[in-house]
């Protein structure tokens, strides 16, 4: 399995087999520490700004290869990508246009993958905006190893794609819970 491609266009769209979603690719995260995620994008910038507290909350792990760090205050699920790469974000449309959730995949073949997504926690949105990010390295401003992207309020499924080899984990999703107005022209 090789790391995401970089020279993907901006405007790759997929619909898999498995999922009856059509992604569509809006941006890039760098991952530093091996490490990515979804967050409530108004407490995490509010949190970010204490330096290193990522590094000093344990998180819990409910599941192999997954930090939850909702049960210490800070809204915000994340999974172990085993290497440091830079991976596509993508948003799910439904056929209505309306977005239905958001993915990084750790590797660019995901879907030719056998294995399964499973749902790892759920995560609360109140701030009606979501950030994915790589937890170790973002700071309160926008920059490469984050990026924020709207969300409906309320409690949605994270899932991560386990590979069935050898039960590694190839991507990490949040699937809302009620569909998001399709963002306007440069309005994420």
């Amino acid at each position: 399995m090789d790391s995401g491609s970089r020279g993907l266009a901006m405007t790759r769209l997929s619909r898999s087999s498995r999922d009856p979603a059509r992604w569509e690719e809006v941006g890039y995260i760098e991952i530093d520490a091996a490490t990515a995620g979804f967050g409530d994008a108004h407490a995490v910038k509010l949190l970010a700004d204490q330096p290193k507290l990522f590094h000093f909350v344990k998180p819990v792990q409910p599941f192999p290869g997954i930090e939850d760090w909702q049960r210490v205050g800070i809204p915000f699920i994340a999974a172990f990508t085993r290497a440091d790469v830079a991976c596509p974000i993508e948003r799910a449309f439904d056929t209505d246009g309306r977005v239905g959730g958001l993915r990084v995949e750790f590797v660019n073949d995901v879907e030719n993958s056998k294995g399964e997504w499973r749902e790892v926690g759920r995560l609360i949105i109140f701030s009606g905006r979501c950030v994915v990010a790589d937890p170790y390295c973002m700071r309160s401003e926008q920059g490469a190893y984050q990026r924020e992207l709207g969300a409906p309020t309320g409690s949605h499924s994270v899932q991560a794609f386990y590979w069935e080899q050898d039960q590694d984990l190839l991507g990490l999703r949040i699937l809302f819970s009620e569909p998001l107005a399709r963002p306007k022209w440069g309005v994420d």
